[in-house]
């Protein structure tokens, strides 16, 4: 017999449904961010692997993978021993970080596709603008009600049809930047 132990390497609870091969219902064990669980009762090899099988597909790894794993795991686990405090912390801090990537990329993304749509709206119109660069920038304007922190997000992003001119522009607003 056998424990297995699963560990949320996210920011928020999540509720760990999974299902046993010997029983018809699934079962529910909640999770605290950057906490973990055992789950209950002991579980042969059958019922472990079944769990694993079942949460693979959602990016869970075992604790003996996390060393130079990227991309997104939001949860461990690990069999017979509880996963290291620090290896929740390692994949937390990765899970961060492939997420920060993906939001520029998201947000690069919808620039490019803003400016598509206001030319062609533009063209639709009649009027003959060739929009060389636009920006776009995303602030978060609230505050965190329970620290009363700034806001976390504040990023831009220019879409240019000219990457010269751009570069030119880019280098007055750093100049600027530093008389100020």
């Amino acid at each position: 017999m056998s424990k297995l132990y699963i560990a949320n390497a996210t920011k928020q609870y999540i509720d760990f449904h999974f299902r046993l091969p010997e029983r018809s219902d699934y079962l529910k064990q909640r999770i605290a961010p950057l906490g973990q669980i055992a789950i209950s009762g002991d579980l042969s090899s059958r019922d472990v692997d079944a769990v694993i099988n079942q949460h693979a597909r959602y990016g869970m790894i075992g604790a003996h993978e996390v060393n130079g794993r990227m991309g997104r795991h939001p949860l461990i686990y690990s069999e017979n021993k509880p996963v290291e405090r620090s290896t929740i912390e390692a994949v937390h801090k990765n899970n961060t970080e492939t997420m920060v990537i993906e939001g520029k990329e998201i947000r690069r993304i919808a620039a490019v596709a803003a400016n598509n749509l206001f030319e062609q709206r533009l063209s639709e119109t009649g009027v003959s603008a060739n929009i060389e660069e636009i920006e776009i920038v995303a602030q978060q304007m609230s505050r965190d009600p329970e620290t009363n922190d700034a806001p976390q997000l504040s990023e831009g992003v220019t879409v240019t049809k000219n990457p010269e001119k751009s570069e030119q522009r880019n280098e007055m607003r750093r100049r600027r930047a530093l008389a100020a």
